[in-house]
């Protein structure tokens, strides 16, 4: 069974999104950060400068950076230290990106959305392709949009809980009733397009990097093998074996996954030990997510 299609949804689901009058636009700390983003090297003054424009996303990293997830033995207090002593220039650069670009979507409207859960999925597809990385022949450069990816994998997600939130509540009903039905499919009855081409219409209303691109809008097709594609693969596999410990949801056939394995040539005892490593910081990541949330009450 299949949520009735939304009669209020158009014919043309791009149009219709593009439309939309609260549809945000980038806010200026993350157009100075997707410009960080394409330099070469990384400057840890000029990165803290454009970050700081934004008090409440200072907050929530030195947040992250002071969470259980990283064991911090001193409390730290200022963006330059959680750089230098915890995070690194690259993970800050990935999070303040990724906090930055999700700031203006507003999911309270859907109780159903449980924003901690998606900023959870979101951290443990980063960590756990990153882990995996280098077991596979990722492209060059891969490595500098790897964490971003996962990260902003599924932001199409916030973009419909913020503009539909009625029928994507109607639609995560669904999903829960009928975990093995592509989520796709259950958005595309339910509010006329996918989370999936929301986030890949929101992202090039936003101008994010093509790569950036290219995952959101293929990770969930295991048969894609255009730009990018050992990445792509890499993220939409963890992101269904994520989604597989944690929610009890996936579409895709085991069949499926075990091919994407074997084409990105992982050995299943890496992908084992990644997974175990996962489940033994589940707790610090389910509180590292509440920080991200900004919901940590």
């Amino acid at each position: 069974m299949k949520p009735t299609p939304d009669p209020e949804r158009s014919v043309d689901p791009r149009s219709r999104i593009q439309e939309l009058p609260h549809l945000p636009p980038l806010a200026p700390v993350a157009q100075e950060l997707l410009r960080e983003l394409n330099r070469e090297e990384i400057d840890i003054n000029r990165l803290c400068r454009a970050i700081e424009q934004d008090p409440g996303l200072t907050a929530r990293l030195i947040g992250v950076a002071n969470s259980a997830y990283f064991s911090q033995r001193e409390p730290i207090y200022d963006l330059a230290t959680a750089i230098i002593r915890v995070l690194g220039l690259n993970l800050v650069k990935s999070l303040s990106l990724g906090i930055a670009l999700s700031a203006p979507f507003d999911t309270r409207a859907c109780p159903a959305f449980p924003l901690d859960r998606y900023w959870c999925l979101a951290m443990l597809t980063s960590n756990l392709a990153s882990q995996l990385a280098p077991q596979v022949h990722l492209d060059d450069g891969a490595s500098d949009y790897l964490f971003l990816g996962g990260l902003l994998h599924n932001l199409g997600e916030l973009v419909l809980a913020h503009c539909f939130p009625r029928q994507v509540c109607a639609v995560l009903q669904q999903a829960e009733a009928y975990p093995a039905t592509s989520l796709d499919i259950l958005q595309r009855d339910g509010i006329g397009f996918s989370a999936r081409e929301a986030g890949v219409i929101l992202g090039h209303k936003w101008h994010l990097p093509a790569r950036i691109l290219h995952i959101i809008g293929h990770h969930h097709d295991h048969l894609y093998r255009d730009e990018d594609w050992h990445t792509v693969c890499l993220i939409g596999y963890c992101s269904q074996l994520v989604r597989r410990e944690y929610c009890a949801q996936s579409s895709v056939s085991d069949s499926d996954m075990l091919a994407t394995l074997h084409v990105l040539g992982l050995p299943e005892n890496a992908v084992a030990a990644a997974l175990e490593r996962m489940r033994s910081k589940s707790e610090q990541t389910l509180a590292l997510a509440r920080t991200l949330s900004g919901r940590e009450d």
